[in-house]
């Protein structure tokens, strides 16, 4: 696919976005915002955004909230 690198080892495409891209768009957002928020501080679709917050969710860097029908995500301590 052009534009995507492949791990010459695994034959697998390297993501474009790492999980550092999320935890610094949260801390230039104050700590906290929304999946849209953070989608456009990365530079990503909201899809991407929402899959890499929930990853780092299950490792504990960020936590997860609903506010009406939005998610707020929140870096924590580990974050």
């Amino acid at each position: 696919m052009p534009g995507r690198n492949r791990d010459d080892d695994s034959g697998q495409y390297s993501s474009a976005y790492q999980p550092e891209d999320f935890v610094d768009a949260l801390g230039e957002l104050g700590g906290s915002a929304g999946t849209r928020d953070v989608a456009d501080e990365v530079g990503c679709h909201r899809d991407t955004a929402r899959r890499r917050l929930l990853s780092l969710v299950e490792e504990g860097r960020v936590a997860k909230s609903t506010v009406g029908d939005a998610a707020l995500w929140t870096l924590t301590d580990d974050g």
